[in-house]
């Protein structure tokens, strides 16, 4: 990847002609990824049982990534943020939510499943990019691309918003995969 010749690209000629194509998928791509994160989420807290609907769920998902994407703390932020307000009895209540999660034993395996799906999914969006400026990149190539951004982007979530620490790890990500 790190070695792959942006020049050959024909910007002006089919990456725009198949933009029509590539970017409904892409959008589409995605709302399936806030889905199988809505469900993950979903799962955890067990939303059957507290009387919460699956498009408010999605909603609050969408609001989560749009505000970890903006706070001072980069991808940790609106955590960090909810956390800070929360009350002593209020983590009484969250302790007790993960121990009631941890008793329903599927649920763990199933929350697993759906966050390795989106991942995947995240993986598939770099490769269609790829494909859509004519590029052939191996998939594996872009799972580790991805992996490593995200593993890079935790360790420096101090830094401000993340700037640059994802594209970091994209870079050094592609310098491995060559």
């Amino acid at each position: 990847l790190a070695n792959t010749d942006f020049s050959g690209v024909d910007w002006s000629g089919t990456v725009l002609r198949l933009m029509p194509l590539w970017l409904p998928s892409l959008l589409c791509l995605w709302g399936l990824i806030y889905v199988l994160h809505a469900l993950g989420y979903g799962i955890i807290m067990n939303w059957r049982s507290k009387n919460v609907t699956f498009s408010q769920l999605l909603r609050v998902t969408i609001s989560g990534f749009a505000l970890n994407h903006v706070t001072p703390c980069g991808l940790v932020g609106g955590k960090i943020v909810a956390l800070m307000e929360k009350k002593a009895d209020e983590f009484e209540g969250i302790d007790q939510d993960m121990e009631d999660f941890y008793a329903r034993h599927g649920a763990f395996w199933l929350t697993t499943l759906t966050e390795y799906a989106a991942r995947l999914l995240e993986a598939l969006e770099f490769w269609l990019i790829f494909l859509a400026l004519d590029l052939n990149v191996p998939f594996i190539y872009c799972v580790v691309a991805l992996s490593c951004a995200s593993l890079v982007g935790n360790l420096f979530a101090f830094i401000p918003m993340q700037i640059g620490t994802r594209e970091m790890g994209l870079a050094l990500a592609m310098s491995w995969v060559g």
